[in-house]
């Protein structure tokens, strides 16, 4: 339903698997008699999920190492998931067509 509901490729499925698995593993399921969440069994920690974001909302990313003063520092991509060896959001160029990993992001969910 995700990927549908975005105006992203297919070729997309995978990132949404992903993505769908990590947040089904942060949230309580109805079908436990315990109010604990998956990651709250394994770990015994409760879950933080304040880095949870709506799948496929715009994105803003800031551009390092740009040398040119006037070029631009921001460029509009496109939220498709988390990276899995940091602590950084992976954001698709739809102009480039290039996914790019970033800690320096701001998103627009609304609307």
């Amino acid at each position: 339903m995700m990927l549908f509901g975005s105006s992203l490729p297919r070729s997309f499925w995978g990132y949404a698997i992903l993505y769908t698995t990590h947040v089904l593993n942060k949230v309580i399921n109805r079908g436990t008699s315990t109010k604990k969440t998956p990651y709250h069994l394994y770990t015994g920690s409760r879950p933080s999920i304040t880095h949870l974001r709506s799948f496929g909302c715009g994105a803003q990313v800031l551009l390092t190492g740009v040398k040119d003063k006037l070029a631009p520092h921001l460029v509009r991509e496109v939220f498709i998931g988390l990276s899995e060896n940091k602590k950084a959001y992976i954001v698709y160029d739809g102009s480039t067509r290039k996914t790019h990993i970033s800690r320096d992001v701001v998103f627009y969910e609304g609307g």
